[in-house]
């Protein structure tokens, strides 16, 4: 990876294009209605369920974008987990 003279100068850093991000993993109470939240809100798709994980992702793909994790003992809106 390169940074030309003007832009390491300016502090300019470029991001190595073979960089990937993985999945953004939350915390939830409630991983049914999280998922159906997302999956409404952002259009992403359902990949994997188990017992206290969801994996979501776009449609027609097959890496997760958003897992989504219960965390229980977690108050949401007023009520106990």
């Amino acid at each position: 990876m390169s940074t030309r003279p003007a832009e390491a100068a300016a502090g300019v850093h470029r991001i190595d294009p073979d960089l990937r991000i993985g999945a953004v993993e939350l915390g939830v109470s409630d991983v049914s209605a999280s998922a159906d939240f997302y999956s409404h809100a952002l259009g992403l798709a359902l990949l994997a369920r188990a017992a206290d994980t969801v994996q979501l992702g776009p449609p027609q793909h097959d890496r997760a974008a958003l897992v989504l994790h219960r965390v229980r003992g977690h108050c949401s809106r007023g009520r106990s987990a």
